[in-house]
C-alpha cells in the first residue's frame, strides 16, 4: 500500500502519466516504477488550466496545436535542420487566413536565417477582421475589451509556450505580418508589450496613425484615455517596428481598404506606408520622443507575401542593421494634395465624435497626407 501511495504521490508531481488534454481535464494511469500500469486503475484530474503546446515541433513542416485554457490554436511551423534554437519568427497570414501558405512561403526565410517559423492560424469563423486585423480591443457593440480578451494577448503566449517546449531558455523572437497580418502587427505594436526583438508590418492596407484625430483603427480616435494618451502614443513610437513595403504594391486592388478612413492615408499600401512613417517620425520630432521604427523597401514587389519574405531585404526589415530613420521622398502635385487634405477634413467632419479636442490638421505636416507621384490619379 505504502508503494502504491508513493507512486501516486510521483504521479501527482511530476505526471507521469500516459495522458491526454480534453478541454481542461486529464485522463492518465497509474505506472509502477517499471512503467508496467497497475490494473483498472485510473485516475481523471478535472477542472486543469492547461497552457502550452499539445505535441513536439518536428523538424521540417509541422502544425501543432496550442492549448490555452480551452482555446485552441493550429501553429503552422517549419524547423530548418541547422536551426540552434536561437531564433523564432512569428509569421502573420492575410485576410484569407492561410497559415498553412504562409509557412510554407516562409520555408525559405527560416533556413536563410536559421530560424523556427511560427504561423498561427486565426480561423475566420472565430476571429474575424473585428478580431483579427482590429485585434479585438473592441467588442461588435463599440466598448472595449479587457486586454487579457485580447487577440494581441496570445502572441506571448505562444512565444512562451514554444520556448518552454522547445527547452530552449535563450530563444528570442521576431514578429512579421503581412496584408490583414501587417494591420494585425502595426496595431499589437501600439497596444500589446509583445517582448519580440522586432515587430515588421508589410503591406498592410491601413494604418493606426499615431493621432486621436483618426478614430480606431486608422488612428487612436474614439478610444479610452487611458489608450490614446499621449503616453500611449510615445510608447507606440518607441516601439522597435519596420515598416515593410513593396514599391510595387502601388495600385489599388479588391481587398484594399477605401473607405474614408484609409483613402485618408493615401491611394494605396505603398503610399500610405510612406506617409504613415513620415507622420510618426515628425510626431516623434516635435515631441522629442524615442523613435525606434525603420522604413524598409522592397523593389519591384507587389502584394506578395512570399515576394516579401524572400526579398533580400526582408533580412534588414527584421535584422538590421538600422541606422538613423530616413525620411521618405513624399511628392504630390497640387491637385493631389488639395484631394488628400479635402478627404482629411471631410473625415475629421463627418466621424470624430462630438464635444472632443480635436487635434488640428495643421499641426501635422502637409506631406504627411499626400499622394506619390507613381499612382497615376
Amino acid at each position: 500500500m505504502r508503494k502504491i501511495k508513493f507512486i501516486l504521490s510521483v504521479f501527482l508531481l511530476f505526471s507521469s502519466i500516459v495522458a491526454q488534454t480534453s478541454t481542461g481535464n486529464i485522463y492518465g494511469t497509474i505506472v509502477d516504477t517499471e512503467k508496467n500500469p497497475f490494473p483498472r486503475v485510473t485516475i481523471t484530474l478535472t477542472g486543469l488550466a492547461f497552457q502550452g503546446l499539445v505535441q513536439d515541433i518536428p523538424v521540417g513542416k509541422g502544425m501543432v496545436v496550442a492549448d490555452f485554457n480551452g482555446t485552441k490554436l493550429e501553429l503552422y511551423t517549419y524547423k530548418p535542420s541547422g536551426y540552434n534554437g536561437e531564433r523564432m519568427i512569428m509569421v502573420f497570414h492575410g485576410s484569407l487566413h492561410n497559415a498553412d501558405e504562409y509557412r510554407d512561403h516562409s520555408v525559405e526565410m527560416g533556413d536563410r536565417f536559421k530560424a523556427l517559423i511560427i504561423a498561427p492560424k486565426f480561423d475566420a469563423e472565430r476571429f474575424p477582421s473585428i478580431k483579427y486585423q482590429r485585434g479585438g480591443i473592441t467588442t461588435a457593440d463599440g466598448k472595449v475589451a479587457p486586454p487579457e480578451e485580447w487577440t494581441y494577448a496570445f502572441v506571448p503566449k505562444i512565444f512562451q509556450a514554444v520556448k518552454e517546449k522547445e527547452g530552449k531558455p535563450g530563444l528570442k523572437y521576431w514578429i512579421i505580418g503581412h496584408s490583414a497580418g501587417g494591420q494585425f502587427v502595426s496595431r499589437m505594436a501600439a497596444f500589446q508589450d509583445t517582448g519580440a526583438e522586432r515587430l515588421v508590418a508589410a503591406n498592410p492596407s491601413s494604418w493606426p496613425f499615431p493621432t486621436r484625430a483618426l478614430l480606431y483603427t486608422y488612428g487612436f480616435g474614439g478610444l479610452p484615455e487611458s489608450l490614446s494618451n499621449d503616453e500611449m502614443i510615445r510608447k507606440f513610437l518607441a516601439q522597435p517596428l519596420t515598416i515593410y513595403l513593396g514599391t510595387a504594391d502601388n495600385t489599388p486592388d479588391k481587398d484594399t481598404d477605401m473607405s474614408d478612413g484609409a483613402l485618408v492615408e493615401g491611394s494605396a499600401r505603398y503610399q500610405r506606408g510612406k506617409a504613415f512613417f513620415q507622420f510618426a517620425k515628425t510626431i516623434a520630432e516635435r515631441k522629442k520622443w524615442d523613435f525606434n521604427w525603420h522604413l524598409v523597401e522592397a523593389e519591384g514587389v507587389n502584394h506578395d507575401h512570399g515576394k516579401m519574405f524572400n526579398h533580400p531585404n526582408c533580412e534588414k526589415a527584421l535584422f538590421g542593421p538600422f541606422g538613423q530613420a530616413p525620411s521618405p521622398s513624399l511628392t504630390a502635385s497640387r491637385r493631389e494634395r488639395g484631394t488628400i487634405l479635402a478627404m482629411w477634413g471631410k473625415y475629421l467632419k463627418n466621424f470624430l465624435p462630438s464635444g472632443r479636442k480635436r487635434e488640428s490638421v495643421q499641426q501635422a505636416p502637409a506631406n504627411s497626407f499626400l499622394v506619390s507621384k507613381r499612382v497615376s490619379s
